[in-house]
């Protein structure tokens, strides 16, 4: 009758004792004429089939489901990480699989949003779908580990998006977590992967390029920085944005991030988080079109680091920019704190050449020296 079955997490250990059974975590079999909706489970517990025939379909999510193109299954944003085993000394032909044990050759099974680590062990067996009988099935944006996403049973090949293999590292790092969506969350250096806990921190990433550096609007309040991450408050100065450092991120608030290039990953929290200092960058919640009154981070071939004027084309949603109406062609970013010159003949205003600690020098030593407040290598 058309359900949608949600936010269900089970523990349970299932121990069958019948040959040619069809058990699921979560459901047993879908049946023809309807539509079935799964969103937000979780199969966490051990099935053992225990089944020597050659009829039995088990799955994490769903067992079986019924032979009939009126049959429709969507699975969404769940999680198996449970155990699917058959103890039985001769296990048959028996299907079993991670999200459904069986699709016949009429059923339309898609798998979108989901992760499937955990531990399938039988005679033909898949990481998502056991045995796969049609071309109407797909697996979106999914991901797994383990042998195979499909069991040796599958007679065809999926037509759509295959589930994509994750290592131990993507898992823990919060990467996957991005990439699947919403639904999951993850508190970084505790939970080896993404979990369906609606008191999970979620996870942000922050991808910075070849250039060094990036814009970033959290939704939430961050957690913390990531280490190898700066992040700065943009502030107007002449034509030019002076950058200061920050040490939280709240809500709502855009940044400069400088970072070697790579993706960076970090936590929501509920923690109150404050900025601290005045900051010029602001962004939209849509998508705006360019009027020459906006400033993005770029750099233009040939060109330095440096917000430049945006006069065509779309600003992205809760992308950064900085507002000017004083018609300057583009800002360049000064007084970066981490930077360091490559200078080697000059004195401040007034003469004057100091080191690290404060020292007076009479000319530049090898290493770090300090001129009109500004770090300079020799």
């Amino acid at each position: 009758n058309n359900p949608t079955i949600r936010n269900v997490h089970s523990y349970v250990d299932i121990d069958n004792s019948y040959a040619g059974a069809r058990l699921g975590g979560i459901v047993g079999t879908s049946y023809s004429n309807s539509t079935v909706n799964i969103d937000r489970c979780t199969y966490s517990g051990t099935m053992d089939g225990n089944d020597s025939g050659g009829s039995g379909n088990y799955g994490g999510i769903v067992g079986y489901t019924q032979n009939d193109a009126s049959t429709i299954c969507n699975i969404s944003n769940c999680l198996f990480d449970g155990k699917l085993k058959n103890s039985a000394a001769t296990p048959g032909n028996c299907t079993f699989g991670g999200m459904v044990g069986y699709i016949g050759a009429g059923p339309k099974v898609t798998a979108t949003n989901c992760l499937s680590i955990g531990t399938v062990q039988s005679k033909i067996t898949g990481q998502f779908y056991g045995a796969v009988k049609n071309t109407t099935c797909s697996i979106l944006n999914s991901y797994y580990q383990g042998a195979n996403v499909n069991g040796s049973a599958s007679t065809v090949t999926l037509p759509t998006q295959q589930a994509t293999l994750v290592t131990d590292a993507q898992l823990a790092s919060g990467e996957t977590a991005v990439k699947l969506g919403e639904a999951f969350g993850q508190m970084l250096g505790s939970d080896a992967y993404p979990i369906l806990d609606p008191a999970a921190p979620k996870v942000y990433e922050i991808a910075v390029t070849d250039v060094g550096y990036a814009t970033f609007v959290p939704k939430t309040n961050i957690l913390a920085i990531p280490n190898s991450v700066t992040a700065y408050a943009g502030q107007k100065n002449g034509t030019s944005v002076h950058l200061e450092e920050v040490a939280e991120l709240p809500a709502d608030n855009a940044v400069v991030i400088k970072a070697n290039e790579g993706s960076y990953y970090c936590n929501s929290t509920d923690e109150t988080r404050t900025l601290g200092v005045a900051n010029d960058l602001t962004f939209s919640e849509t998508d705006i079109t360019a009027d020459g009154t906006q400033y993005i981070l770029a750099k233009p071939d040939g060109e330095e680091v440096g917000f430049y004027q945006a006069t065509t084309g779309t600003i992205e949603a809760r992308k950064a920019y900085i507002v000017s109406t004083s018609g300057v062609k583009a800002f360049f970013i000064d007084d970066d704190p981490t930077s360091i010159n490559d200078l080697k003949d000059l004195k401040d205003s007034n003469g004057l050449i100091f080191n690290l600690s404060g020292q007076r020098l009479s000319k530049l030593q090898k290493g770090v020296n300090v001129i009109d407040n500004k770090k300079v290598l020799k």
